[in-house]
C-alpha cells in the first residue's frame, strides 16, 4: 500500500485549505516535522515545527515575486487506503529561497505550531482550589489577550473589536459556547 502525502496552504486564511492554488504536492522535495516530547520523561512538549523543501524555479516562494505572509497556515496530511491523517498544521514562520542565478532553485518553508503564538498571549490566575481542570482552562482562555496581527479583519466571537461586521454586532456578549 502506498502513502500519498498532501501539503496545502490556506492562502485566503479561511481555515479550509481548499484554495485553488493551495495544494503544492508537485513542488515538494522533502518534508520534516516534529510534534510532542523530544525525549522520554520530558515534563513538557517543545513547540512543534516543520520544514518543507520545495521547487522554486518560477519564484513562487520568493518574496520579490510572490508573497506568502508569516502566519499563513499550512497543513501536512497523508492518505493510505482511503484514510486521511493530519500530521501537522502550523503557520509559516519564514521562507528561505536559494539565492543566485545558478542556485538549485529551491526554497525552504519553515513552519511552527500555535505554541509560540500562544506564548505571546499570557494569562495569569491566582492559585485555584477545589476547581476542575476545564474550569481553570476556561479562566485562562478568558484572560488571554489575542495579539495576533493576522486576526485583523476576522470575526472572533465574543471579543471586543472583532465581534462586528461593518457596524453590526454579530453575537451578543457571552453567547459563545465552549466545550472543554
Amino acid at each position: 500500500m502506498t502513502i500519498r502525502y498532501s501539503i496545502a496552504i490556506d492562502r485566503n486564511h479561511d481555515g479550509d485549505f481548499d484554495d485553488a492554488d493551495g495544494e503544492i504536492n508537485e513542488r515538494v522535495l522533502e518534508l520534516r516535522w516534529r510534534l510532542g516530547m523530544r525525549a522520554a520523561y520530558d515534563s513538557m512538549a517543545a513547540a512543534g515545527w516543520a520544514s518543507i523543501t520545495v521547487l522554486n524555479a518560477d519564484g513562487a516562494f520568493s518574496p520579490e515575486r510572490a508573497r506568502l505572509e508569516s502566519g499563513t497556515r499550512v497543513r501536512i496530511q497523508s492518505e493510505q487506503a482511503g484514510i486521511a491523517r493530519t500530521h501537522f498544521i502550523g503557520a509559516i514562520s519564514h521562507i528561505e529561497p536559494d539565492e543566485g542565478e545558478h542556485s538549485r532553485k529551491q526554497a525552504l518553508i519553515y513552519l511552527q505550531d500555535i505554541q509560540p503564538w500562544l506564548a505571546d498571549s499570557p494569562a495569569r490566575l491566582s492559585p485555584q482550589i477545589d476547581v476542575r481542570a476545564d474550569q481553570v482552562i476556561a479562566r485562562l482562555l478568558d484572560g488571554a489577550i489575542l495579539r495576533r496581527s493576522k486576526l485583523a479583519g476576522y470575526l472572533l466571537i465574543d471579543v471586543d473589536g472583532y465581534n462586528r461586521i461593518n457596524s453590526a454586532r454579530i453575537f451578543p456578549p457571552g453567547n459563545a459556547a465552549r466545550r472543554l
